[in-house]
């Protein structure tokens, strides 16, 4: 999760910006969560964290032009170590204007599976498996129609009936959300 910052649009934005805010305690839970469930237990965690600026300008509303005090990291890079031998890095920021990375993407060593917003209730899970030695199969999941009432796709261990398996039972070895 990636952005420019809420203050740009939002009128009261101050609590992200005070302790118990920032981006990973803001949407880095919907992220985790949906790792937990897609991969198991995280066995360790390292992790740098920064704020890129002192203070943040409100554009939008009765406060527009007034600034905000930062007072939590507002930039969190990290690597979590799972316990079935999955490494993934994951970044929250509220200091990046534009990527065009994807929400979550798993490489494991038979396939990988890009995963769509998991703080949104629906959207798609596409699988690219592999398929003899060259070949490539593609998969696109489907879930949710963004009423709300169904679940999101990485609660319940989604990822055990997605995840790409062999005879052997293949294994997540790397991943970037």
């Amino acid at each position: 999760m990636q952005v420019p910052g809420h203050e740009l649009w939002h009128p009261n934005p101050d609590f992200y910006y005070k302790p118990g805010g920032g981006p990973m305690l803001d949407m880095g839970p919907y992220y985790l969560t949906c790792l937990v469930n897609l991969l198991g237990p995280v066995k360790s965690v390292t992790g740098q964290a920064k704020s890129s600026y002192a203070t943040r300008t409100i554009g939008s509303g009765p406060r527009e032009g007034q600034t905000v005090a930062v007072e939590v990291p507002t930039h969190i890079s990290g690597l979590l170590d799972f316990e079935n031998g999955a490494t993934i890095s994951i970044t929250t920021s509220f200091d990046v204007w534009k990527h065009e990375h994807n929400h979550i993407e798993l490489y494991g060593t038979t396939g990988s599976m890009l995963v769509s917003d998991p703080n949104q209730f629906q959207g798609e899970i596409k699988m690219s498996v592999r398929k003899g030695d060259w070949a490539v199969a593609e998969q696109v999941h489907s879930y949710g129609d963004g009423n709300y009432q169904n679940p999101r796709p990485c609660r319940h261990g989604a990822g055990d009936r997605l995840r790409p398996r062999t005879p052997r039972q293949s294994r997540p070895v790397a991943a970037r959300a």
